[in-house]
């Protein structure tokens, strides 16, 4: 029996995020007919990409970018589509022009694959992306969940049509250049490491309260990532911010130099620093958010409830106890063959092509 191999177009038009990672890998392992569009403006770097559009995503370049180029590739995705060109659309993250082309391709009764990266549980009352969420779950044919707790909200909250389908498929790992990704080695004075926007619903308060107390066990709590949030704190020398966005080359050298990572989230449906965290074999102190714990077994983190007393004694724990932290290491190490984006990329590509 011959199966029809459908041409399936790909928007990858976003400039920055975590998500731009995301969608790299699994472009470039969806081993399939495939048009891939990506952003010039990305700070990431693209995959291979067949085209490549003026896109922004905030700013006044954005209302501009929105005016001049957006109508024309409108009309270039509504001919392809017409034409035949393009048989169903994948959107591996959402971006503010997704709604425009998502209804294009549902005019002509299109297939629609979207994957849902955190669903309603960043949004709180930002009513621009929970509107944008919400409409494009409710008009795609198909959605890609990374973990079952983000499906289990989004239907909670959005619910979805009896006819749209949906699968699981988690985050694969991300490598950054350089990353060092053996087991490591206890050691009695060790670096912290917090990485990412550092948002309040990040837990960054909470963490800071509980280094204070133990920063004499200690080199240096490092804070890693552009900072969104109003918390003053005085100079430390045991504290070090890094406020700016981390390019990408950049990435390795703050997880090669620290020997434990925090991820103190107030809320998580999933986390991809996570997954780095995976990939550099270092033990982590992880909030016990359902989220995280379906990337993470009891055995290869440290899970604690996410107040400073508990983060304070989950680093007191991997500080003071060199077994447990070298054989969180080595679990983490055995884990990296199970999360490899050729198996997600292929798992992906079935449910497209069912």
């Amino acid at each position: 029996m011959e199966i029809n191999i459908l041409m399936l177009l790909i928007l990858n038009i976003g400039v920055s995020g975590g998500s731009l990672h995301y969608a790299r890998n699994i472009i470039n392992n969806l081993d399939r007919e495939k048009y891939v569009i990506s952003s010039k403006n990305s700070i990431v770097a693209s995959p291979s990409s067949n085209e490549m559009w003026n896109t922004y995503d905030f700013g006044i370049k954005s209302i501009i970018y929105s005016f001049f180029y957006l109508p024309f590739y409108l009309l270039k995705i509504a001919h392809g589509v017409l034409t035949k060109k393009y048989d169903c659309l994948y959107l591996p993250y959402l971006h503010s022009w997704s709604p425009l082309f998502i209804c294009i391709f549902k005019l002509f009764n299109k297939k629609i694959y979207v994957t849902i990266h955190d669903g309603p549980l960043i949004i709180k009352n930002n009513i621009k992306s929970d509107i944008l969420l919400r409409f494009c779950i409710k008009n795609s044919t198909h959605l890609i969940f990374l973990t079952k707790y983000v499906r289990e909200k989004t239907i909670n909250k959005y619910g979805i049509s009896q006819s749209t389908k949906t699968t699981i498929q988690p985050h694969g790992l991300i490598y950054p250049n350089g990353i060092i990704s053996t087991p490591r080695t206890w050691k009695p004075k060790m670096n912290i490491l917090f990485f990412g926007k550092v948002l309040e619903s990040k837990g960054i308060i909470e963490l800071i309260d509980a280094v204070e107390e133990i920063h004499g066990t200690i080199d240096k709590l490092h804070i890693v990532g552009k900072w969104y949030h109003n918390l003053k704190i005085n100079n430390q020398e045991y504290i070090n911010i890094v406020d700016e966005y981390v390019h990408e080359e950049d990435i390795a050298k703050y997880f090669n130099k620290c020997d434990i990572l925090v991820l103190p989230y107030r809320e998580a449906s999933q986390s991809g620093v996570l997954t780095i965290g995976i990939a550099a074999s270092i033990p982590m102190i992880v909030s016990n958010k359902e989220g995280l714990k379906e990337q993470l077994s009891e055995n290869e983190a440290i899970f604690v409830k996410g107040d400073s007393e508990s983060i304070k004694k989950g680093l007191i724990r991997l500080i003071k106890e060199p077994t447990v932290y070298e054989n969180i290491s080595r679990e983490l190490y055995i884990k990296q063959n199970k999360l490899n984006w050729i198996d997600i990329s292929n798992n992906i590509n079935i449910f497209i092509q069912n």
